[in-house]
């Protein structure tokens, strides 16, 4: 077979495979688009709280030579801040997943099936928990280190409890806003951006 030949059957090919007829229902669901997003917590609570403090007193301060050293230890602590800085590259996970950690977390807290593990305040710290974990993809560090470990229960409850609560509860809004997602197909729908069938 020429090399043009093989050209033509493979453009063929293509134009089949692209064409509205073919339609392959297990390679569609692997190319499922969850959505991402990315989230920056930081570590520094004591530079933080102080920044606050610093930039309350400049707010107040009429004198201008204590105004520039405000403003310098304002600078410093912002810095130390930003030092302390981890980005959370996030992704939504399936239904799949989500049914695995309601099974695991059932068998670790011996509920039986029919029960609901959700009455139980430590099943349910438990469950988001790994629901965050499992909507980790990465983590950057301010000097662009990257970790791309798993973050199973263990170390993704190590990191809630490194993280103080506002910074912990940016990682649960971005899990819940990317494990629902799903729900925005319907959104979409019944506000007139996609067709109703």
């Amino acid at each position: 077979m020429s090399e043009e030949n093989i050209t033509k059957e493979a453009l063929e090919l293509v134009k089949e495979a692209q064409s509205a007829k073919v339609f392959n229902l297990a390679d569609a669901i692997k190319g499922r688009a969850y959505p991402t997003t990315t989230v920056k917590v930081y570590l520094d609570d004591a530079s933080a709280m102080e920044l606050v403090e610093v930039n309350d007193l400049m707010n107040r301060t009429t004198n201008p030579e204590a105004l520039i050293d405000l403003e310098k230890r304002s600078e410093f602590l912002a810095e130390k801040i930003m030092e302390s800085s981890l980005t959370f590259e996030m992704r939504g996970i399936g239904q799949k997943e989500i049914d695995q950690i309601t099974e695991q977390l059932n068998g670790v807290y011996s509920i039986s099936k029919g029960q609901d593990g959700t009455t139980n305040p430590e099943w349910l710290k438990d469950y988001i928990t790994l629901l965050v974990g499992r909507n980790i993809i990465s983590v950057t560090n301010a000097e662009g280190a990257v970790d791309k470990s798993e973050f199973d229960l263990d170390k993704t409850t190590e990191l809630r409890s490194a993280l103080s609560l506002s910074e912990w509860n940016k990682l649960v809004g971005a899990m819940q806003k990317l494990t629902l997602a799903g729900g925005y197909f319907d959104q979409l729908t019944d506000a007139g951006f996609l067709q109703k069938s």
